[in-house]
């Protein structure tokens, strides 16, 4: 093989790389730097104080509460919502949780995000969780507990406690009641008892640097393969 074949071949491998390898790279560094800057952290709980009485779950006594996300420009991504039960009363089956962005009444709702059920329970603590879910910063949100047997069969118990602590502009409202699922009514009258809950979410980063100078390369090169087309 020549000098000339050498630098050829060289030369193939770089064409090979460049310009939309590299971009590819870029865009892939700048999603694993965002990803390692962002952490999971628990805003808002009360999972851990003492209980002060709990609330009958079933498919005609369902309950929930009004909180507000934080301010992050960029929202938050759901890792996991906690609650804590007591042991339930009866026959009992479909526990099942709900998030809305907005109050619980359907009129509020701007969002429905269905949780479903349970998808682990240690200690008398039950999780749920969704991939894929993020809330908008600033924003009111409620959370609903639900099952399918009615009161006179069974309820389960989801127990409360004094207050519901929040940081970084989290924070909680009113706690709420339906018998069916359309008509709400707040339940002031023994606040700031309010249910055993935490939620942990992750801030959405901003865009990198990195991020935008690779989403520009990218652009470019795009642009760069339409002038060739129009050239050639």
């Amino acid at each position: 093989m020549s000098v000339n074949d050498d630098r050829q071949s060289g030369k193939g491998r770089w064409r090979m790389i460049t310009p939309k390898w590299m971009v590819a790279l870029l865009i892939a560094s700048a999603g694993l730097a965002l990803n390692a800057s962002a952490q999971g952290i628990t805003p808002l709980s009360n999972i851990d104080s003492a209980v002060t009485g709990s609330l009958a779950v079933a498919s005609d006594s369902m309950w929930g509460f009004i909180f507000r996300t934080g301010d992050d420009a960029w929202g938050y991504r759901l890792e996991q919502v906690a609650i804590r039960m007591a042991p339930p009363e009866g026959q009992v089956s479909g526990l099942t949780a709900w998030l809305y962005e907005g109050g619980p009444n359907p009129a509020m709702r701007r969002r429905v995000i269905p949780l479903g059920g349970p998808v682990g329970e240690s200690d008398g603590v039950v999780y749920f969780a969704r991939e894929g879910v993020v809330l908008a910063g600033g924003t009111g949100h409620s959370f609903v507990l639900t099952a399918d047997q009615p009161l006179s069969e069974g309820a389960y118990q989801w127990t409360m406690g004094t207050g519901l602590l929040g940081d970084g502009g989290w924070q909680t409202r009113t706690r709420w009641h339906s018998e069916d699922g359309i008509q709400w009514r707040s339940e002031n009258s023994d606040l700031p008892n309010m249910p055993h809950f935490a939620i942990t979410v992750t801030p959405v980063p901003e865009p990198s640097t990195l991020a935008l100078l690779a989403l520009g390369g990218w652009w470019f090169w795009l642009r760069r393969r339409q002038w060739r087309r129009k050239g050639g």
